[in-house]
This record gives structure tokens, C-alpha cells and sequence, in this order.
């Protein structure tokens, strides 16, 4: 797993666990985002003013991370509200 700090400096913990990533955020904004390839998923997003609903569609994981650093890269679509917003995300290690 990994532990770092986001851009709007809420804490978050990546947990990679065969072909699926866990990301979770604690702070003013909180989530727990599951990526799995083979399936949707849905979360709850929660920020100071309230709850949204996400559905997260998971096109791409390439886990190139070993005990000595390396990149994950996730690709995927969230839907909130209808609206669909494309995310390409990259966490860099070491």
C-alpha cells in the first residue's frame, strides 16, 4: 500500500490487491474509490457541504511499482449526476 498526501492536503492510502486498486481518502473530502477492470463500481464521495454518488469505470491499471519505487497509473470515468468526467491519474514512488 501506499500513504500520501493529495493535492488539496487530505491524507490517502492506495491499496493494490491483484487487479483491483483501493484509494482511500480521509479528511475534508472522503472516499473509499475501488478500480476493478472487469466491473463498475460505486462510492460515496463526501465533502464538508455533502455526499455525492459515483459510479467509477475503470478502463486502464498498469502497476509498474516494485519494492524500490515505480509509477501506478489508473484510467477511468466517473459519473456524478449524470455527468461523466474522464480521469488519467498517476501516483509516483520513490
Amino acid at each position: 500500500y501506499i500513504i500520501y498526501k493529495t493535492e488539496n492536503g487530505s491524507e490517502a492510502c492506495t491499496i493494490i490487491a491483484g487487479d483491483t486498486v483501493t484509494v482511500k481518502r480521509h479528511g475534508e473530502t472522503a472516499s473509499v474509490m475501488k478500480f476493478d477492470k472487469l466491473r463498475r463500481t460505486r462510492t460515496l464521495y463526501s465533502m464538508p457541504y455533502g455526499k455525492m454518488l459515483m459510479e467509477i469505470e475503470t478502463e486502464k491499471i498498469v502497476n509498474a511499482l516494485s519494492e524500490d519505487g515505480g509509477r501506478l497509473r489508473l484510467v477511468y470515468t466517473i459519473t456524478v449526476q449524470g455527468q461523466k468526467i474522464y480521469n488519467d491519474m498517476s501516483i509516483v514512488v520513490g
